[in-house]
């Protein structure tokens, strides 16, 4: 018979052991350097093996890809991708094939030069989705490529694509004020450069860049940080369209957090980051609170929400109502204006069910919480549940909550998992429905 102490005596290192590399692994972590490498991951790429600047290697028609650099407020210069609507490419596809093909600067005048963007300025019927990716790789790494192609088959749609500083080819170091300033510099590139109306641009990202789009939302929302939630070191550049309405914002895979998320997210969905702690919350309350770029963006959508709500009710942000007179001006305010057909503010949260590395809670999480801030007194669960449209799709459902000048849907995929569900029929098409009404 075995003798059983040496056995225990085995696994009791074994798991001391595991637990000692655990904590050696969550300390690190908890240096700034380290753990903003681990968090943006801008140095980790993958397909070493395919160069990706020949755009034609990922599938596009010769110079349907126009690599260009957007300069920022704080002196980063940023490489991006225009990437032309392929009805357009088809029109003018002898043109485009004998110009020339060197990249642009943003402060070059682009109209006077051999350029496919272009096509996107002159076009008053052109369509613009600024897309902003998560972390990791470049604007080229893994499904990205699959989802401009498949963005840009839709009807005068067109595509920017940016890889943030410290990613790719764009110089500095990613931090959270930082992507937030990059993809501010892209849409106000968009409009005052290349004149392409707000209402004409949606702004659509995946995984963390789910986390920049709704800052960068809030930002032309809020220009005067009147909310506080946009970090100080933010260059906020011309900033000159306030109250902006965009076409769509568009989140895929979004998280409420990161200090959330690191309490449940898994590397490869199997190696958890701050999840084994919690038997022992003191200690996993110390590692959340050193996370240095925190990405609120359950804070700043309710804070977007509620301003466009408010706004469209005629009510300042701040604005109290002191007494019945005011109260029912409120009131005939609210019942007019949603006569208005289309909606000030169309956010749209898209995740799949097998992903195994930001649970579908997330977005169910937000979608409750924005549905909330469209009423000053918060919506108990009755009134948000008998508010709540549920439409079934296939093996998938449609939440949608409409007020107050905001439609807010949370579209539930079968399939896709955390990156794939980029290049899915159901965000081009959810995409083209953003459009609508244009």
């Amino acid at each position: 018979m075995v003798a059983l102490s040496p056995i225990i005596k085995k696994a009791y290192w074994t798991l001391a052991g595991v637990g000692a590399v655990y904590i050696i692994f969550l300390s690190a972590l908890s240096n700034t350097w380290i753990q903003r490498h681990a968090l943006y991951a801008h140095k980790l790429f993958s397909g070493w093996w395919v160069n990706y600047a020949r755009p034609e290697a990922f599938g596009f028609a010769s110079k349907q890809v126009t690599p260009f650099n957007v300069s920022t407020p704080d002196g980063e210069i940023l490489s991006a991708w225009h990437v032309l609507s392929l009805d357009t490419y088809g029109q003018n596809e002898q043109e485009i094939l004998e110009s020339k093909s060197s990249p642009i600067d943003e402060d070059e005048e682009f109209s006077s030069i051999a350029s496919n963007l272009r096509f996107l300025s002159d076009d008053p019927r052109a369509r613009l989705v600024i897309d902003l990716h998560g972390n990791a790789g470049h604007v080229a790494q893994g499904w990205r490529t699959a989802s401009y192609l498949s963005l840009t088959a839709l009807p005068k749609t067109h595509v920017l694509a940016l890889d943030y500083r410290g990613y790719g080819h764009s110089t500095g170091s990613p931090t959270e004020a930082g992507l937030i300033t990059d993809g501010i510099a892209l849409v106000n590139y968009a409009i005052d450069t290349l004149h392409v109306p707000a209402s004409r641009i949606i702004l659509l990202g995946q995984s963390l860049g789910t986390a920049v789009v709704s800052a960068v939302a809030l930002s032309f929302a809020d220009p005067d940080n009147s909310t506080g939630l946009i970090p100080t070191g933010v260059e906020k550049g011309v900033m000159n369209l306030e109250g902006t309405d965009f076409a769509s914002v568009i989140l895929i895979a979004p998280f409420t957090s990161m200090p959330d998320l690191m309490g449940s997210y898994r590397i490869a969905g199997i190696i958890p980051i701050l999840s084994s702690l919690r038997p022992y919350p003191r200690i996993q309350s110390f590692f959340r609170r050193m996370i240095v770029d925190t990405w609120e963006t359950e804070s700043r959508l309710k804070a977007l929400v509620s301003l466009v709500s408010h706004k469209h009710k005629g009510i300042a942000y701040h604005a109290s109502f002191d007494g019945e007179e005011d109260y029912e001006a409120m009131v005939q305010l609210d019942i007019a204006h949603n006569k208005s057909s289309r909606p000030k503010l169309n956010l749209k949260l898209i995740h799949a069910r097998n992903d195994y590395n930001i649970s579908p809670r997330n977005s169910g999480q937000l979608l409750r919480i924005t549905a909330n801030a469209t009423s000053f007194e918060g919506l108990s669960n009755f009134q948000f549940e008998s508010r709540k449209e549920v439409i079934k799709k296939g093996d998938g459902t449609l939440e949608r909550f409409v007020a107050d000048g905001v439609r807010i849907e949370f579209e539930l995929l079968p399939y896709g998992g955390h990156n794939r569900i980029v290049s899915f029929a159901d965000v081009a098409i959810c995409v083209n429905k953003g459009f609508q009404g244009l």
